[in-house]
């Protein structure tokens, strides 16, 4: 947590091996307070998109996926 914390991090990504670790991650992490988003095969297409935008655009600071959810996601990084 000490990460997520650090004002000079602007954003994480974490991978898990399998969906039941990312939902349980993120499910901790909103507990917590912290603004996350989540993808996995189980998440539908449209949501897919609107949480890569809410990571991409800032409004989610981490991003908790599956190995496999993460294949293909180009994220273009800007400084700020």
């Amino acid at each position: 947590m000490d990460l997520l914390n650090d004002p000079a991090v602007e954003s994480v990504m974490i991978f898990a091996n399998r969906r039941d670790q990312v939902r349980r991650l993120y499910e901790k992490l909103r507990k917590e307070g912290v603004q996350c988003g989540m993808l996995s095969g189980e998440i539908t297409q449209a949501k897919r998109t609107k949480t890569l935008e809410n990571f991409k655009s800032g409004r989610s600071k981490v991003m908790v996926a599956t190995d496999v959810a993460g294949r293909g996601s180009t994220l273009k990084v800007s400084p700020t």
